[in-house]
């Protein structure tokens, strides 16, 4: 019998963990649980400062479950004017990725929020949006020729 023994580095922000510290650091460095992020779809933008005043217009209360003693219910208590996914949307420009890691950092999912953001579909319209628009610059191109 052999026994082998390997590091394993783990994603500081979301726990993702893979047996090479070069890929954990790539991914650490665009992680959407990353509030300082490198966004790779966008020019990228201050994320950090947007979600803490987000932050601070809501509060997650936790009641424990009466019938499942191991489960918590999530309520929203409103300290502040109510978040929308437009409002959201509107300061990441529609990027899927900015988007996501908003949501995610502050913890507004569907469960507890009531979005519906459906991440895997804005990001293929995101990809078709710029394919279009290379088809559009490229017809022109070949227009002026």
């Amino acid at each position: 019998m052999q026994t082998i023994k390997k590091n394993v580095y783990y994603c500081d922000f979301c726990g993702k963990h893979n047996l090479s510290a070069s890929s954990i650091s790539k991914h650490e460095k665009h992680c959407t649980a990353n509030p300082n992020r490198e966004c790779r779809l966008c020019e990228g933008r201050e994320i950090a400062s947007f979600i803490e005043g987000l932050k601070k217009r809501f509060k997650i209360i936790e009641i424990p479950d009466n019938e499942y003693p191991d489960l918590v219910n999530q309520e929203i208590k409103w300290k502040g004017e109510k978040i929308t996914l437009d409002e959201i949307l509107d300061y990441t420009e529609g990027c899927p990725n900015c988007t996501l890691a908003i949501l995610r950092q502050t913890k507004l999912n569907y469960q507890i929020f009531g979005f519906n953001y459906n991440y895997q579909k804005e990001l293929a319209e995101w990809w078709k949006e710029i394919a279009n628009e290379e088809w559009e610059r490229e017809r022109r191109e070949m227009a002026r020729m």
